[in-house]
């Protein structure tokens, strides 16, 4: 038995593995995956804000510094910084703007994913009761890997369909993370084995 792709090649370009409640998190996805082959990663010079235009207020960027010990915010879309409460975060740590364990979460898997190189998608959910809500009231997130022009790691792009903010939550420990799906970016270069033959 072959292995089970996790997408087929559509038009030049790997079809996304995930299933999104936002379709503006595809039109992301979309225009990244032009920029994707096996071999070479997209680069911060191949996103065209244009391109973007109908999303951008939920699209961010944060680049990995020298060190690679930090993230620091390139780029983030109004309705980002408003769900942060923050008028501006542009080159602001990664650091700084979350606490100290989801900042080592976080770090720790954007790392994985520049090193893999994957992709990644979750959300954040919201529950009072011990009930979880659906995905539809909830932020979902987008998280894709960036080379530079020099192609070595640049740092990450992303999209956050905000439907319900951080702020929404009475109790701050009723947030919580949902395990993320990531997928290495080799298996989206995987196709289908072909159908066994009878006889």
């Amino acid at each position: 038995m072959g292995r089970r792709p996790v997408s087929t090649m559509t038009g030049g370009a790997p079809s996304c593995p995930f299933a999104f409640q936002d379709r503006r998190l595809g039109v992301l996805w979309d225009h990244w995956a032009k920029s994707l082959a096996p071999e070479r990663l997209p680069r911060r010079e191949d996103i065209d804000p244009g391109a973007l235009r109908e999303i951008l207020d939920i699209v961010w960027i944060y680049r990995l510094d020298d060190s690679g010990r930090d993230f620091y915010c390139a780029l983030a879309g109004d309705l980002v910084m408003t769900s942060w409460k923050r008028p501006s975060m542009i080159g602001m740590p990664l650091s700084l703007l979350f606490a100290s364990d989801l900042y080592g979460m976080l770090r720790t898997r954007w790392l994985e994913l520049l090193e893999r190189p994957a992709v990644m998608h979750g959300s954040l959910r919201y529950n009072p009761t011990g009930f979880q809500m659906s995905a539809g009231q909830s932020p979902e997130r987008l998280s894709l890997p960036l080379h530079g022009p020099d192609g070595r790691p640049y740092g990450m792009i992303g999209a956050t369909g905000y439907v319900r903010t951080w702020s929404d939550a009475p109790d701050a420990n009723a947030m919580r993370l949902l395990p993320p799906k990531i997928v290495p970016v080799s298996d989206l270069f995987l196709t289908a084995p072909p159908p066994p033959t009878s006889g």
